[in-house]
């Protein structure tokens, strides 16, 4: 009877061990037959009884594999984007990827700017593709740019947004034609850097009812009376699209407005904790 229980004890051992090398597979029961304490080791294992053995086969660390690549347009929308579009966005991605991404968490940590980049952007064409020409304003592109900046810093879409959507195109809807002719091309160039003056510290964007700056007439002058708040690009801007209500008919306006003016004073706004570059 002894001799039979002997048997029995080997034949679940060897069951085990038959278990255990099908979970490891070939190459890692190779390599564990390779190493000089395997008897030792084989030895301990074939001491284990069913279930300590199946929980250190369940143990065992997980094989590591790449995480597929992320769909970042698992809705597809680029697939009918237009080639011209198609073209810019490519453009915008390779430049946010290769000159922004490196630098963006460090300047985000000192809340300063990349002036440098400015003049890079110049050669991407994006107001011309935002403004094809003098009548069009082609707002999908305007979209899609957007898009593809704030995937990788939101604070550089900001900078595009204000410069080339809010001040560009307040020039080009509403501006003079001696006005359009004297900022447009330098903006275009982004040797011009707009900035958009509506927000205000106590009434935000409420154009409609709570605009608080005010404008009036003196001779051939306008003087503007106000503040203005969360005004991107004010601190480096060279022209200023200020909105003011006209004392005279209650409208309110749009004026054109230089840093270096008398009485124009821009201050940074320190303690942000977005949009801090």
């Amino acid at each position: 009877m002894a001799e039979q229980d002997a048997l029995d004890v080997a034949e679940r051992r060897t069951t085990r061990l038959a278990a255990l090398a099908e979970q490891l597979g070939d190459e890692k029961l190779d390599a564990l037959l390779d190493h000089p304490q395997a008897g030792d080791l084989f030895a301990s294992l074939a001491g284990m009884d069913a279930a300590a053995l199946g929980r250190l086969v369940k143990a065992r660390p997980a094989e590591r594999r790449e995480p597929p690549p992320i769909e970042d347009d698992f809705l597809h929308l680029f697939d009918d984007l237009p080639p011209e579009v198609q073209t810019v966005r490519e453009r915008v991605r390779a430049f946010m990827e290769t000159r922004v991404a490196p630098i963006a968490d460090d300047y985000w940590e000192r809340a300063a700017f990349p002036h440098q980049l400015v003049p890079e952007f110049a050669p991407l064409g994006l107001v011309e593709a935002i403004y094809p020409d003098d009548a069009t304003h082609y707002a999908v592109m305007e979209g899609i740019i957007t898009l593809e900046m704030a995937r990788v810093d939101p604070s550089m879409a900001t900078f595009l947004g204000v410069h080339a959507g809010l001040a560009y195109g307040s020039i080009f809807l509403c501006g003079s034609d001696e006005q359009k002719a004297e900022w447009l091309p330098a903006m275009r160039r982004w040797e011009t850097i707009g900035a958009f003056g509506l927000t205000e510290p106590d009434v935000g964007s409420g154009v409609s009812g709570g605009l608080a700056t005010s404008a009036r007439r003196e001779g051939d002058e306008w003087v503007i009376d106000g503040q203005k708040k969360w005004i991107g690009n004010s601190t480096f801007g060279h022209v200023i699209v200020v909105w003011a209500r006209d004392t005279a008919d209650g409208q309110v306006k749009g004026f054109l407005v230089r840093p270096d003016q008398p009485g124009v004073s821009v201050e940074k706004m320190e303690g942000k904790i977005a949009q801090r570059t």
